[in-house]
């Protein structure tokens, strides 16, 4: 009776050890799901990042459109630009002309779209080819609200 027993224990340890392996491997498997997750969970946060920083960008770029557009569709013949600097609130126009009038004129156009333009006047230059011109800085500022909504 003893012996069948203890045939009947080792049985069960010997069920008990496989059921133990097969729980070992199963947890194993669960562990790889887990890392796999944590891994998904981690892409689809770096991809939430990245479509934040584009959307940001896109807007952006979206409401530069319409303030470059302000400054660059009213430049009258015989007056260009040297360098054109804008930010959210502000910015600043250096240019050229070859008539004050010019600089008077984009002026005019210029504050239907900026409430604050500072203007310290024109500096007359010649050319190289004996060419007479006028140097002229703007510094913009307070867009006028219905330019600040891109219409």
């Amino acid at each position: 009776y003893l012996g069948l027993q203890i045939e009947n224990l080792q049985q069960k340890k010997t069920m008990l050890i496989a059921e133990k392996e097969k729980l070992k491997t199963i947890e194993n498997k669960i562990n790889q799901l887990k890392k796999a997750i944590a891994e998904e969970e981690k892409q689809k946060n770096e991809l939430e990042l990245r479509f934040k920083t584009f959307q940001y960008l896109a807007d952006s770029r979206r409401s530069l459109t319409p303030k470059l557009n302000s400054i660059v569709l009213p430049i009258p013949d015989g007056l260009w630009l040297e360098s054109v600097e804008i930010s959210k609130d502000s910015g600043k126009i250096t240019g050229n002309s070859l008539k004050p009038e010019l600089v008077a004129q984009y002026y005019k156009s210029l504050s239907s779209s900026y409430k604050d333009i500072v203007f310290n006047g024109t500096e007359k230059k010649t050319s190289p080819a004996n060419i007479i011109f006028y140097n002229f800085t703007f510094e913009l500022k307070n867009e006028t609200p219905e330019k600040r909504e891109g219409t």
